[in-house]
């Protein structure tokens, strides 16, 4: 029997080999679970000495019931399913994976969301399949070049869109985040706005900030009542920066034209939330991280800091200290 158990709470990926490589200088074992509920992944964590963590919860009822656990490392850079602070108090190391090029495939999956939405590809794909033809008059369709573009958070990947942006030539690009200045958006080619500004002015609003007290359901209904009609909704960031309860009566309402979503407030989407009933949507199941370069990335990162951490030392990503 090896000396450690090294478990993954949820089975995303086809193979393990880049977190068998990176555990392989310590006497560990990779179990891989996958875990539908919390008490499974309560089951699960019991007698792990690591966790390798992707988009299930673990809070304070996961933490009690975890008998040795040294480190939990999020495959990511977000960790808002972490509860960092009743792991610290265990004494457990929490760590994540800041930066595995996610900001160019992060990017993509927003531009790609974008350009479905403006050009209605989708829609007009499944029209097309079901028997339909000449949809042009169906859907008001407008250039990126004659758009205002608004970003909602100005880190890494916010700045990158700034950058994919410019490439259309678009009308303005504005931007929104408390915590960088409008000297450093201007670099990006972005005008630093107030968040009522950005709502009311942009055409298209894409968004990229953590969820956070802050930002939990920062866009409601009285945010989407600021939009305009035409306007055209983004989120890869995290689900419940958006609340789905005002996003799907704005879409069913025409409130405003169109949304694409990566990010859900419950992850999966539950096979019965009423945004999958709607055509003015396009959504793709949170993979927005996804490329074939970033992903063998991520993945022996995320194992390092546990490998780290089963070797008496701190992770290579820390969210939290340990004494």
């Amino acid at each position: 029997m090896k000396k450690f158990k090294v478990i993954v709470t949820d089975n995303r990926f086809d193979n393990y080999d880049a977190e068998k490589e990176a555990l392989s200088r310590v006497d560990a074992d990779l179990v891989v679970y996958d875990c539908k509920s919390k008490e499974e992944v309560i089951e699960a964590v019991k007698d792990a000495d690591g966790v390798l963590l992707n988009l299930h919860t673990i809070k304070v009822d996961e933490i009690a019931a975890m008998a040795k656990c040294k480190v939990i490392s999020r495959y990511g850079i977000g960790y808002d399913n972490v509860d960092v602070n009743a792991a610290t108090a265990k004494g457990i190391w929490v760590a994540r994976v800041p930066s595995y090029g996610a900001d160019e495939a992060v990017s993509d999956q927003a531009m790609a969301l974008l350009l479905d939405c403006i050009r209605r590809t989708t829609v007009k794909h499944n029209r097309i399949i079901a028997g339909e033809w000449n949809l042009m008059g169906k859907y008001k369709i407008h250039m990126v070049r004659a758009s205002v573009i608004g970003i909602i958070g100005l880190g890494t990947i916010g700045k990158v869109m700034a950058r994919k942006f410019s490439g259309f030539e678009p009308k303005e690009i504005i931007g929104f985040d408390p915590y960088i200045s409008g000297e450093e958006m201007k670099k990006h080619g972005v005008r630093k706005v107030e968040f009522n500004e950005l709502l009311e002015k942009s055409d298209c609003i894409t968004i990229h900030c953590p969820l956070n007290n802050e930002t939990k359901h920062l866009i409601d209904d009285a945010a989407i009542a600021r939009m305009k009609n035409s306007a055209i909704l983004v989120n890869t960031a995290r689900g419940g920066i958006i609340s789905e309860a005002a996003l799907e009566k704005a879409l069913r309402e025409h409130k405003i034209a169109a949304a694409g979503l990566d990010v859900f407030e419950a992850d999966p989407l539950p096979a019965n939330s009423p945004l999958r009933k709607l055509d003015n949507l396009v959504i793709s199941d949170h993979i927005g991280f996804y490329t074939e370069e970033c992903i063998n990335t991520l993945k022996s990162l995320a194992a390092q800091n546990v490998a780290s951490v089963l070797m008496g030392k701190a992770p290579l990503f820390p969210l939290n200290e340990i004494k």
